[in-house]
């Protein structure tokens, strides 16, 4: 037989439902028992006096239940929580990312152009490469053996919207290895950004971590020894090195203000940069290559222009970008061309011109990626100007605060010096 599982709060109910009338039994012979109490009998008088301790006993040890109860609910609540923050970092760990995707497109697309059957192809990578490579390369290899497409397994195994929507476009037209060629290139060129904003970003990250620690240094052991000095030479002090010694006697305190102080300048600054002209130009150039580059790659696969904006409404797009390829499918539903449709949206001029060149010439997935590369070209351009006009007000910043402290704490020495 199988045992049921224990239920605390079965059994807390129980025991308050015990209580509850020891309570009351408590109450019913408490009176009835001072009554017939006399001075002369003192064994007696003690128990009489030991019912209304035993009564504000049971009142606590209910109330404790009643409090147990509401904890064992808290900690189920806990629980759900914590086992499904654990089920979705599982499902994140477990799912490639999409530059794995990319190399995995890649290496089965060559092997499809050397003309190797898929099965084959499937089962030569479920040989090399990383393990969680050959564990995706065997399951696509059984799932197909078991009747299923290859973007049917793909789906299953969680591969990403593009690589999912070109792979059943070159099923459709007989172009696999052409498409999957183009989602290892879309997926390599979006990894070759991202690493290219992180290695962008390095230095100014190294250079606000180096001024943390320069204030923590400074008010930890420059600031203090200045102060024992000072204070040792009877030195008078003025309003500011008094103001520095005050803020240096609570250093954890001012540490914690410079750390909030960045985090409120981050998220200002996150929060404004469309309004900011050189940060809107950026994004503007962001914006558009990647909606560029991912329309042209699907309708260069093969997929008609609706069902394209369509597929590229549902990517991991920002939200902005998701609601113009909406109303961009809607315009275009109205019989509108779609560079009427794209007039009037937040997306640069250079795509509006191409699309027209395009609508004349009838190859719009190839200016559409012609476009995306010069769009690239200028992002980057304007992410190192960027980057070029941040690092010296880093600089500046880093020299105000050594410059500051230097004064404040020299002051007194210089009137010393005048003084004699």
């Amino acid at each position: 037989m199988t045992r049921k599982p224990h239920d605390a709060s079965a059994w807390l109910k129980q025991a308050e439902r015990l209580l509850r009338k020891k309570i009351d039994l408590l109450r019913i012979r408490a009176p009835a028992e001072s009554k017939r109490t006399h001075a002369r009998n003192p064994v007696k008088n003690f128990f009489v006096r030991l019912i209304p301790l035993l009564q504000k006993t049971m009142r606590a040890c209910l109330q404790m239940l009643q409090r147990n109860r509401r904890l064992v609910s808290l900690a189920k609540r806990v629980q759900g929580k914590v086992k499904s923050l654990r089920q979705m970092i599982k499902e994140r760990h477990d799912r490639l990312p999409e530059a794995a995707w990319g190399r995995f497109s890649e290496e089965l697309a060559r092997l499809l152009e050397g003309g190797v059957p898929l099965l084959e192809a499937l089962a030569f990578l479920s040989n090399r490469g990383r393990q969680r490579q050959r564990d995706l390369s065997m399951k696509l290899s059984r799932d197909l053996r078991e009747g299923q497409t290859l973007s049917e397994s793909m789906r299953l195994a969680q591969a990403p919207l593009l690589v999912l929507a070109l792979v059943q476009a070159g099923e459709h037209n007989g172009d696999l290895p052409g498409n999957l060629t183009r989602a290892a290139a879309s997926c390599a060129q979006r990894e070759a950004w991202r690493r290219e904003r992180q290695q962008a970003m390095a230095y100014p990250a190294v250079l606000g971590v180096l001024l943390f620690c320069l204030i923590a240094f400074l008010f930890e052991v420059v600031v203090p020894r200045f102060a024992d000095l000072y204070v040792g030479m009877g030195i008078p002090l003025g309003g500011a090195t008094q103001l520095m010694f005050a803020l240096a006697r609570h250093d954890f305190l001012v540490l914690c203000a410079v750390f909030l102080i960045a985090c409120l300048t981050f998220l200002t600054l996150r929060h404004v940069q469309e309004r900011l002209p050189f940060l809107r130009q950026y994004h503007l150039l962001d914006r558009t290559h990647q909606w560029t580059v991912t329309l042209g790659v699907l309708i260069e696969g093969g997929l008609p222009l609706l069902q394209a904006l369509e597929i590229q409404s549902n990517l991991a797009l920002p939200p902005l970008s998701l609601s113009i390829s909406q109303r961009t499918r809607t315009a275009i539903l109205q019989g509108l061309p779609l560079s009427t449709a794209l007039l009037h949206e937040p997306l640069d001029d250079t795509l509006i011109l191409s699309v027209q060149v395009a609508e004349a010439t009838g190859d719009l997935g190839r200016a559409l990626l012609n476009t995306g590369v010069a769009l690239a070209t200028r992002r980057k351009q304007h992410m190192d100007l960027m980057l070029k006009l941040f690092e010296p007000v880093l600089l500046l910043i880093v020299g105000g605060v050594v410059g500051l402290v230097a004064l404040f704490l020299f002051w007194p020495m210089l009137d010393l010096l005048q003084s004699i």
